[in-house]
């Protein structure tokens, strides 16, 4: 197994030391990152090492209001992303289906037939039905996910 040489995190007194040894805080994500040799230079003078892929999220020593805060924090940045994504995907399957309908309309206009054109018709009011859906789609996501959640 290769050892990591980079992302180490030095802990005292059950806190993270922040970036550039300016300060300590209780959340790994908030820890400075550190190399090896640097984090083994300060290990047993009160301090100990850990690599961030195995060191805990929080430290006991975090205090709890701030650890709750760090976590409504997180939380609300997911749900943003979340939803830049879903009206992402809301604008591409919009546009698919847009290109679908304009591909269907040239289709029926060139056609001769009464029933063809029809059959082409079923198709494009469907395409409408799923472009209607499309539109809904992020408010319900969000909808429910705020209409099942404490805060």
């Amino acid at each position: 197994m290769v050892e990591q040489t980079e992302g180490w995190l030095i802990v005292k007194r059950d806190l993270y030391y922040a970036p550039d040894c300016r300060g300590y805080t209780g959340f790994r994500d908030r820890a400075g990152r550190y190399d090896l040799a640097f984090a083994r230079a300060h290990e047993g003078h009160g301090c100990t090492i850990a690599h961030e892929s195995a060191a805990p999220e929080f430290r006991q020593a975090a205090y709890s209001d701030k650890v709750i805060e760090h976590l409504i924090e997180q939380r609300d940045e997911a749900r943003a992303e979340r939803d830049a994504a879903a009206r992402d995907m809301r604008g591409r399957c919009k546009a698919v289906a847009m290109e679908r309908l304009t591909s269907l309309e040239k289709l029926r206009d060139d056609l001769h037939t009464p029933e063809a054109k029809g059959n082409v018709q079923d198709s494009m009011d469907q395409v409408l039905i799923v472009l209607g859906a499309i539109a809904a789609l992020p408010d319900a996501v969000i909808a429910t996910d705020r209409g099942t959640t404490n805060g």
